[in-house]
């Protein structure tokens, strides 16, 4: 009886373990590590801002953690990292870019709250104000009046011309061998 109970019990501590393995997320490497996602806890607490609140626009989409605002046409603008939140003062989410012309710009802000279209957010009234705007030129990825910056051109870089009948005279010139 003795070996049909190890037996039995062998064979049982072998099944959970089977069926452990079967549950558990498998790594596609050796190098990589699963956390054990029934432990896992996102804890996050609400924050909120005090003081003054001044309406900063409207949410015009949520998508992916990010929400995109269209701001107001009295909103200031806002330097990066800057917190946005509702009229309760509840943290949405915090400005991670400013796009789109400078006279009509839009934020997008990692998004801390899901919020829907259209809903009005704020800024604190003491929030930082961007002083200054990186006017390099950029693509607009159209070819007309290509006259964007690229990291690999630079002016150190320039390759002088050669007048047009110095070009064809050396182009006629059978090479010099050594």
């Amino acid at each position: 009886m003795s070996d049909e109970n190890q037996i039995s019990s062998t064979l049982n501590d072998l099944l959970t373990k089977v069926e452990e393995q079967n549950t558990t997320p498998q790594a596609d490497s050796k190098k990589e590590i699963i956390p054990d996602f029934n432990v896992l806890t996102l804890n996050y607490e609400n924050e909120f801002i005090g003081g003054e609140l001044r309406s900063f626009g409207t949410v015009l989409n949520y998508t992916e953690g990010f929400l995109v605002i269209t701001p107001s046409p009295a909103a200031p603008l806002l330097e990066l990292d800057t917190k946005i939140c509702r009229n309760d003062g509840l943290v949405v989410g915090k400005v991670d870019d400013i796009f789109g012309s400078i006279e009509h710009p839009y934020y997008s802000l990692v998004a801390f709250q899901r919020m829907q279209a259209g809903e009005e957010v704020f800024y604190q009234s003491n929030a930082p104000i961007l002083t200054s705007i990186n006017r390099k030129k950029g693509t607009d990825a159209s070819n007309k009046n290509d006259e964007e910056t690229s990291e690999e051109s630079s002016e150190e870089e320039v390759i002088p011309e050669i007048p047009h009948k110095k070009m064809f005279s050396i182009l006629s010139k059978p090479p010099s061998l050594p």
